[in-house]
């Protein structure tokens, strides 16, 4: 989802697509997306679906569409891409990019145009982070017996049959988000150079760490953070959702001793419903980065103080640039109405 900065008359979009399988990677450009625009970046209005053509040649060429999208009072525009070119080439592939969209408003590009929110992928603008609501529909439906809302925020919502016919639903209020700030304890494994534990009063990347060993640390940390929860947070209408934000790389996470498995790639989000407690809770979150930033550090090591032995030594030197690792969030704990839909 992409926040214009300002609210506008918005009358069309370009859309720079792109391919890239010259270097046997299948990176391909959007095929079709759905395209949705909001004036609070809650309640979204579908504007329709986008078929974009594919770059012209094979390789690593950038190609220009504009596609009209007349819509006003609008401050955020959310892109939902669904498929992409790869079917044409070289197989299948799950990757979708696109390398640039700007918008235009009377006759204008804009500028100041930021990332608001990714529910999966590699963009990413912490300038932004938490200054707007986040990028989910106000309501979901929860297939069953009886079918279920999951209302995110409070007010009158409405749904929409096939057939014409409406159902209102209302809900007076729903917990406001909890982010679990300070404090967190680190723990790094024995004999990895790191210290054993650290007290941390706000989540940031290893590589910001003064401590050259935390700061090129490869391998599995242990983040502990404990947190309280009132009776109104557990409500038996409540549906309760964990996200930890951002994470590099991939987080085992469990919630008072129960496993609540493995994520790999955004969104880092899990249903905890079941496993939190009204008052005392612990958090555990294991974070595992990739060997590139231990090949950094140990770059710069004589050869008998290193952690690391490798064919690929001639690839890193003290000023490759490292990679953020870590449990970076911010971490935060979302809750939502559960209501049941009658009449459907």
């Amino acid at each position: 989802m992409l926040d214009l900065g300002q609210t506008v008359d918005l009358e069309q979009m370009i859309v720079t697509n792109f391919q890239n399988p010259t270097r046997g990677l299948l990176h391909f450009g959007v095929r079709a997306m759905d395209v949705s625009v909001s004036s609070d970046g809650r309640a979204f209005l579908p504007l329709g679906r986008v078929e974009l053509r594919m770059a012209p040649e094979i390789g690593e060429r950038d190609h220009d569409q504009t596609v009209p999208l007349a819509a006003s009072g609008v401050r955020y525009v959310r892109l939902d891409a669904f498929e992409n070119h790869s079917t044409e080439f070289l197989g299948t592939s799950d990757v979708m990019a696109l390398g640039r969209v700007r918008f235009v408003a009377d006759g204008s590009p804009l500028t100041g145009v930021t990332v608001h929110a990714v529910s999966s992928g590699t963009a990413h603008d912490p300038a932004t982070e938490g200054l707007h609501p986040p990028a989910r529909p106000a309501l979901e439906l929860v297939a069953g017996d009886p079918l279920l809302a999951r209302v995110w925020w409070p007010g009158a919502h409405a749904l929409v049959y096939a057939n014409g016919s409406e159902r209102a639903i209302a809900v007076d209020s729903v917990p406001e988000t909890q982010e679990l700030r300070a404090s967190w304890e680190l723990a790094f494994p024995e004999g990895s150079g790191a210290p054993p534990s650290l007290r941390l009063e706000a989540l940031e990347s290893w590589t910001a760490a003064a401590d050259p060993d935390v700061r090129h640390f490869s391998g599995t940390a242990r983040y502990v953070h404990r947190f309280s929860i009132d009776a109104a947070e557990r409500a038996a209408d409540l549906y309760v959702e964990l996200d930890l934000g951002r994470v590099e790389e991939v987080a085992r996470v469990t919630l008072n001793g129960g496993d609540l498995g493995v994520a790999w790639r955004p969104p880092y989000r899990f249903h905890v419903t079941e496993l939190l407690r009204e008052g005392a809770n612990e958090l555990v979150v294991e974070v595992s980065n990739t060997w590139h930033n231990r090949l950094v550090g140990d770059s710069a090591l004589p050869p008998n103080q290193r952690h690391t032995r490798t064919n690929l030594a001639h690839r890193f030197v003290p000023e490759t640039p490292l990679l953020d690792a870590g449990l970076l969030g911010p971490v935060r704990i979302h809750f939502a109405r559960l209501v049941e839909v009658e009449g459907q």
